[in-house]
């Protein structure tokens, strides 16, 4: 048995694993004396990992549209979820009405049946896995793409980001094993500050890519096992990028053809985090 107070808190508590959960292994979860079936959030800002995973007991959930991050697993194992999955294809509507949260999509799901409009936060592994899955695009509604949310779509080909996109991060490994990807777009006036580790990891099919002005962090191994990677070109290319590597060397853009920029983010630098340097 689990007595708690307040539900917003509960929801945002960081768990390590499903099995640090007390809920997985069948406790119920009471607030306020009252046994949960039913939940409504008002003032979380972040859904963390595995906040209600395994407990079956959970028919419902109101989301609000203060959410800004779903974690990995928070609702597995939930009578919502397979709720959510049989009737909207595991994407959520928030307490608003029009706010939408992509939880956990069904791995048989087609192109002609993803609707993404008005959603805001892709969570951890939402599409992980998906295998008919050959193209997405991301509407400009989304600020939060968590990590592995498209890992090992083997078929998917085209991602495009829309124009004036609120989205700041690429979360960790978030196309990790996508394999057939060939196109990755980025609409204009993009607002992405930061590509996390491993991101493109294992792309095997991806060609070129170009990284907008926005942009100031690209992590490790973010395109690592990209072999047929050959043209990479920034939208500043007056920029200056630092490695963390142990000199801290210094690449400038405009000094580098895009097929040596594609060999060092590919091969020769990879291993490192690189960072635009701020202008004097």
């Amino acid at each position: 048995k689990v007595n708690i107070t307040d539900i917003d808190a509960w929801a945002m508590i960081d768990f390590d694993d499903t099995a640090s959960n007390p809920l997985y292994y069948g406790a119920g979860l009471y607030l306020n004396g009252e046994l949960v079936t039913e939940v409504t959030l008002t003032t979380a800002t972040k859904i963390e990992d595995y906040a209600f995973s395994g407990y079956d007991l959970l028919a419902s959930i109101k989301i609000p549209s203060s959410v800004t991050s779903i974690g990995a697993e928070a609702f597995y194992g939930t009578q919502w979820l397979t709720s959510l999955q049989n009737t909207s294809y595991g994407i959520a509507t928030a307490s608003d009405e029009q706010t939408r949260f992509v939880i956990d999509v069904p791995t048989d799901i087609k192109d002609d049946e993803l609707d993404m409009t008005n959603v805001k936060v892709i969570a951890d592994y939402a599409f992980s896995s998906c295998s008919n899955l050959t193209s997405i695009d991301i509407p400009s509604s989304v600020t939060s793409i968590g990590s592995y949310a498209f890992t090992n779509c083997y078929a998917l080909e085209k991602v495009t980001f829309g124009d004036n996109s609120k989205l700041e991060s690429i979360g960790s490994s978030v196309f990790d094993g996508c394999s057939a990807l060939q196109e990755v777009t980025f609409g204009d006036n993009s607002k992405l500050e930061s590509i996390g580790s491993f991101a493109f990891q294992s792309c095997s099919s991806l060609t070129s890519i170009t990284i907008p002005s926005s942009v100031t962090s690209i992590g490790e191994y973010t395109f690592y096992n990209c072999s047929a990677l050959k043209t990479v070109t920034f939208g500043d290319d007056d920029s200056v990028w630092i490695l963390d590597n142990t000199s801290n060397t210094e690449i400038t853009i405009s000094g580098h053809t895009p097929q040596v920029l594609a060999d060092y983010l590919r091969s020769n630098y990879y291993r490192y985090t690189w960072t635009k340097k701020q202008s004097a």
